[in-house]
């Protein structure tokens, strides 16, 4: 818009007619938003008074755009035209004023809009504080509130112990609004104040007279700057607890000070609230003491029915009942309290457990606010009792490290929960009503997935009679979880009802409903429910066959009536044949044969399939391959493999198939395709069948390195009539790796070719191919017996060539699993030679013998003890430990990796500490739900090993913290805070880790710390990286001690860690953007990155060191671009802060525009 527009819309604005005037600030606001270049210093002058116009206008739409326009105008503004404008508005309070005047609305838009530089801020501050310090009005502080929040970092000390001072009078000695927003400033400018300061302003507010306003300053000190109020917890959580008064809960004389009374202990009640979440170390011992509160206030309740009460309650609620009693809220609070314990304190979950008889006996509380507070703490009780909650993850933490009997539990606490739930729902079925209904499914959904609901027909009763329209979604939601969690007898005769009212839901017109209602029954179908379900399948059947409805509903009522055949056996034929139907019909082709699949894999339904089907499907679907998309063709394939492996399927279908498959795949390289091809053929391969085409595929397979045992499956079925000739081929075909070995070998065995085992003896023997022979005869051993013994490749550990050396182990470990009795013993006693390399050659024996065959427990035991006994004699940490880690993991249980654990506590050498470690790492991956609780109480003790001084066992430590951060997150965040400080300790270089080696006439330096710093680092960028997923957000301080330490060492190391710790920050930032805020912390992040990119190299530097340092300026680029997008799109908060922050952009903008 030209500038003759802009002073059209000035002539405009102070029109006499008001929708003028309002339309053209409504364009102003639109043309600063989006076209600023349009007005000159000329326009913008004239604008100015425009605006101070519109805020006095007597219509309110043209003062609310009038504002609006106010912080949109300060950005095109001179430094001093800003101030004026800013100490302008401020200087117009209305002290009368019961709300805000327009003018400070405006200011505080202004305010928070702020992106200055830091001497402007300090003008600012300058200009406003006069005005506004004293806080005489409401005006005045709510400006204050906002100068202190937005422009605090440029307040100097004199200015913020002023300010303090100012604050705390207001807060103690004004009313209402007034005193609350005092308050709240309070907690902005703790965010600025030292240490000392904190101190001060803690002095102050302790010195005046007046609970209620104590209590609430200490609540915005903890909300706003926790950190800070730590250092005083026990001072603070003194004098809120004193302020409960729990030795006076009988009830007072005068009901004016019975009310009073409980105000302050509502307000105390709120601070204790925030004081809660303080880190598990501070508030640990006073946890019972707060537990043991919140009980006695669970039964406060001075104004109920009591004799022995000299007033009634009856006598005061004519006049206002809701001001007369609020001992209501207390209970209310109580039960906040122990919720909120428990959240975030799940170690006490023993100490939780004594007062949960009180919570239940208060779930039918007489008001409601209470009865929904303590259904919301026992649904928190309920999930940290859950073996895959926090306190299981923890649990060991607890044993090892504390000494604290007070929070153990004679019973396990998932047990005493499963005793109490008849209790809890006797309690809450009668309170179930529509309005209720959200809040108490929630519980119970929660409740049934931890411990079931035991006897649920009531319960489903008194929830079906709650269904409507506008509940039935929850109301099947709450069926699902129930049929997946509890046996079906325990619903009784509502396992009906459930049937009706899931067919009711198919018929609604509601497309949520009818989703929800497909699930639950799939869900009704998989618990084995002995219904009458004529009318819920003649439902899904029309809403799989009929087009006219979404094929989301189609896809689900398809993979329904998949579930249904194995209740209702006699609607099998012809729900087959509706599938075979939808493989026509793309939306749907999919689900049809997921569905044909899951029938399919069932023995007893495919016994009564006639064999034709089987014949006419399994052609049906190979026809689908050619235009199938990927994820299709491996459904397709996959289904054809259970078809096949369930019935015979006849020669001249089996012609089709086989060709239509390795036609298939002859297009396309996929190993899961592959696999399932293999697993198809095995089953249809015949005497009749074209060899050359299956061996074509065979090699494809081997060169496509697949999954060698699909080929020997395969492989061994082919041996059975075309054995010499398919040996021929292959070898023919393909070099002689260990995979093609293993092949051969499984076709020697299975076709019985003993000349060529002879054969490959006589050239072993000879010393010809050893490393194949090796190889082919040590598969072999596992199958037959030789003419060669044990002895023989035992001598070939001493081979000069390790893969020679390698492969005679394995061989050892095939030669092992065929007679374990005899070779065992001879095998474990090798164990006992002083030679490294030999002993890691006889795991790998070991480890191989381990995965081929399942050993009895006399086995194990010898191999347990044989590893330890070893282990504890070995004195360096070599590659062996890792191994017999591995061996370990493989015949671990519950007892004898729980003595392994007991072991490395009680001080167990070097080489068993890395042992354990490495078995541990390894059933972490395994994901053994059996091993679950011993893996969770060894976690301390793995963590507890970064402390030994042996480099290899804290890069094997840090290791398996990263591999149990990806699968095993919860276990890593359940320690975390005892592992940071252990990990921190390793991030500094250090000198003994440093060696020279010479490299021609140059001394070269190796860091073998290196590693361990880098581990570390992926350690947190796999944790900062899963909260952002998550928008898990942890605690304030453990971001800003990450912050501090990645900035300060991670900017400064190698190569690799810059990167990492490049994207570290990137993640930290967008959760805690408040950390740049800190002024020390911008300028730390500004100067460490701007090092990084203005780093000069040397003209002769290394072509790799060029491009390394290339590498890192991007990730330093990368890494503010993500930041800056996020501060872009979000409100900001501290202007001091973002205009360091943008002169920092714009300087990374002028050097690097491009990648910028």
């Amino acid at each position: 818009m030209a500038s003759e527009s802009v002073d059209l819309l000035l002539d405009k604005a102070v029109d006499v007619d008001a929708d003028l005037r309002y339309m053209a600030l409504s364009d102003f606001s639109k043309l600063l938003e989006s076209s600023a270049t349009a007005f000159t210093e000329r326009s913008i002058d004239k604008l100015i008074p425009v605006l101070f116009s519109g805020l006095e206008d007597s219509n309110t739409d043209v003062q609310n755009q009038a504002i609006r326009c106010f912080p949109l105008l300060i950005r095109l503004l001179q430094n001093g035209k800003v101030v004026a404008i800013l100490a302008r508005l401020a200087a117009q309070p209305n002290p009368n004023a019961i709300t805000t005047s327009i003018h400070t609305v405006a200011l505080k838009a202004c305010l928070k809009s702020l992106t200055v530089l830091q001497n402007v801020a300090r003008e600012i501050v300058e200009a406003l504080l006069p005005l506004v310090g004293a806080a005489a009005s409401l005006d005045t502080i709510e400006v204050l509130a906002d100068v202190v929040t937005y422009l605090g970092g440029s307040f100097n000390a004199a200015e913020l112990d002023a300010t303090v001072q100012v604050l705390v009078l207001i807060a103690y000695a004004a009313d209402g609004s007034l005193s609350r927003k005092a308050i709240a400033a309070l907690g902005s400018v703790s965010k600025f104040a030292t240490a000392a300061q904190f101190l001060a302003l803690l002095a102050a507010v302790n010195a005046q007279n007046g609970e209620i306003t104590r209590l609430s300053i200490y609540t915005a000190l903890s909300g706003s700057e926790k950190s800070k109020l730590l250092v005083h917890f026990e001072s603070v959580f003194t004098v809120v607890v004193e302020s409960l008064r729990v030795d006076e809960l009988e009830v007072v004389d005068d009901i004016d000070d019975q009310i009073k009374l409980d105000e302050l202990r509502d307000h105390a009640f709120t601070a204790l609230i925030s004081l809660v979440p303080a880190p598990h170390a501070i508030f640990a011992a006073y946890a019972r003491g707060v537990l043991e509160i919140c009980l006695r206030f669970l039964a406060y309740d001075p104004y109920g029915e009591d004799e022995e009460n000299e007033f009634s309650a009856d006598e005061f609620l004519e006049d206002d009942e809701e001001s007369f009693d609020i001992a209501w809220r207390l209970r209310k609070q109580a039960a906040a309290t122990i919720r909120i314990v428990c959240t975030h304190h799940p170690l006490t979950l023993p100490l939780v457990y004594e007062v949960v008889d009180s919570l239940i006996s208060h779930l039918d509380d007489s008001n409601e606010n209470v009865s929904n507070e303590v259904i919301a703490a026992l649904g928190v009780i309920v999930e940290t009792t859950s073996h895959h909650g926090p306190y299981y993850a923890i649990k060991s933490f607890t044993a090892v490290k504390s000494e604290d009997a007070s929070m153990r539990l004679e019973s396990d606490p998932h047990t005493v929960l499963t005793t109490l739930v008849p209790e809890i729902t006797a309690k809450l079925s009668p309170l179930i009503t529509v309005m209720r209904l959200g809040v108490l499914l929630a519980f119970f959904k929660s409740l049934s997935a931890v411990t079931g609901l035991g006897n649920v027909e009531s319960l489903l009763a008194a929830v079906g009679s709650c269904k409507s329209q506008s509940t039935i979604v929850d109301v099947l939601s709450f069926y699902s979880v129930v049929l997946r969690t509890n046996p079906a007898a325990a619903c009784g005769n509502q396992l009906q009802k459930i049937a009706d009212e899931i067919t009711s839901g198919l018929q609604s017109s509601s497309h949520s409903v009818v989703l929800e209602a497909l699930k639950t029954a799939s869900d009704l179908f998989e618990c084995g429910a002995s219904v009458n379900l004529t009318a819920l399948q003649l439902s899904l059947l029309e809403k799989a066959v009929s087009k006219s409805y979404p094929s989301t509903v189609r896809n689900k009522a398809i993979l329904a009536l998949a579930s249904m055949v194995t209740v209702s056996s006699s609607a099998l034929l012809p729900i087959l044949d509706i599938l075979t139907e939808c493989f026509g019909y793309e939306a749907i082709t999919e689900s049809a044969v997921i569905a044909t699949r899951k029938i399919c894999q069932d023995s007893h339904l495919v016994a009564s399939i006639p064999h034709a089907w089987f014949n006419t499907t399994a052609v049906t679907l190979c026809q689908l391959l050619a235009a199938a998309t990927a994820s299709l063709k491996t459904t397709v394939l996959e289904t054809i493999a259970v078809i096949v492996q369930a019935s015979a399927v006849e020669a001249s279908a089996m012609d089709a198939v086989v060709v239509e498959i390795v036609v298939q795949n002859a297009l396309v390289d996929d190993a899961k395709n592959l696999a399932a091809s293999f697993a198809i053929i095995t089953s249809l391969v015949t005497p009749a069948t074209d060899l050359a085409v299956i061996v074509a595929l065979i090699n494809r397979a081997l060169q496509a390195q697949l999954d060698d045992a699909a080929v020997v499956l395969l492989v061994q079925k082919l041996s059975t009539f075309s054995g010499a000739d398919l040996y021929a081929a292959i070898t023919d075909a393909n070099d002689k790796t260990d995979v093609v070995s293993k092949v051969l070998a499984a076709i020697a065995v299975e076709a019985q070719l003993a000349a060529v085992v002879q054969q490959s003896e006589m050239e072993w023997a000879a010393g010809q191919d050893v490393l194949f022979n090796t190889q082919f005869l040590g598969y072999v051993s596992q199958s037959v017996a030789l003419s060669v013994g044990i002895d023989a490749f035992l001598s070939k550990f001493d081979d000069e060539d390790a893969a020679i050396r390698n492969a005679a182990a394995k061989a050892v470990g095939c030669y092992v699993s065929r007679d374990t009795d005899a070779y065992l013993p001879i095998l474990l006693d090798t164990l006992n030679n002083q030679d490294a390399h030999y002993r890691r050659l006889v795991l790998i024996a070991v480890k191989c013998q381990l995965q081929l065959t399942s050993v009895n427990d006399a086995h194990t035991t010898l191999i347990w003890a044989a590893i330890i006994r070893t282990e504890q004699t070995v004195t360096d940490v070599l590659d062996e430990a890792a191994l017999a880690g591995e061996c370990l993991a493989l015949i671990s249980d519950l007892e004898r990796f729980t003595e392994l654990t007991e072991l490395v506590t009680s001080g167990a050498s070097p080489s068993v500490v890395y042992t354990f470690v490495s078995a541990f790492k390894r059933l972490v991956s395994r994901g053994d739900d059996d091993m679950t609780r011993v893996i969770n109480a060894a976690f301390i003790t793995v963590v507890d090993s970064l402390q030994l001084e042996n480099i290899a066992i804290k890069r094997a430590v840090l290791d398996t913290l990263v591999s149990t951060a990806h699968s095993s997150f919860d276990m890593v965040m359940a320690t975390l805070d005892y592992a940071l400080p252990l990990i921190y300790k390793e991030l500094d270089p250090r000198p003994e880790y440093i060696r020279s080696i010479q490299m021609g006439p140059f001394k070269v330096k190796i860091d073998d710390g290196l590693e361990i710093r880098k581990l570390a680092y992926e350690c947190f960028h796999i944790i900062v990286t899963r909260l952002e997923e998550a928008s898990g957000a942890h605690d304030l301080d453990f971001y800003n001690e990450l912050l501090e330490n990645v900035l300060e060492k991670g900017l400064k190391d190698d190569h690799d860690i810059i990167m990492l710790s490049c994207a570290i920050i990137a993640s930290i930032i967008p959760q805690q953007l408040e950390l740049l805020g800190n002024v020390t912390t911008m300028d730390k992040f500004t100067a460490m990155n701007m090092a990084i990119v203005n780093k000069k190299m040397k003209e002769n530097s290394p072509k790799q060191q060029v491009e390394k340092q290339e590498e890192a300026v991007k990730a330093v680029i990368a890494s503010t671009k993500k930041i800056d997008d996020f501060i872009t799109a979000n409100d900001v908060i501290w202007a001091t802060g973002l205009q360091k922050w943008m002169a920092y952009t714009s300087d990374l903008q002028s050097k690097f525009g491009t990648l910028f």
